[in-house]
């Protein structure tokens, strides 16, 4: 009988872990092309916009924001601060 119910945790360990993998490919296959705030082109082949581009996941969907947005929003920032 333990055998039984430790198969079945295994089993719903893996169903867990697959669904995750799932979502997590869902949202890296819907990441955008440019930025959401100015339209930007990001391109994959130009390898400092993999370091200087932002990728935003939330529940809502993944945003992803060039280096010039992200510099308006911290000046925004620091001026209402």
């Amino acid at each position: 009988m333990r055998r039984k119910i430790k198969r079945d945790a295994v089993k719903r360990k893996r169903k867990e872990r697959r669904n995750h993998m799932k979502n997590a490919l869902r949202q890296f296959e819907s990441t955008p092309t440019s930025c959401s705030l100015c339209s930007e082109n990001f391109t994959v082949a130009d390898k400092s916009n993999l370091d200087t581009w932002k990728i935003i996941s939330s529940p809502a969907g993944v945003l992803m924001c060039c280096p010039a947005c992200q510099e308006r929003h911290r000046a925004h920032l620091e001026q209402v601060s």
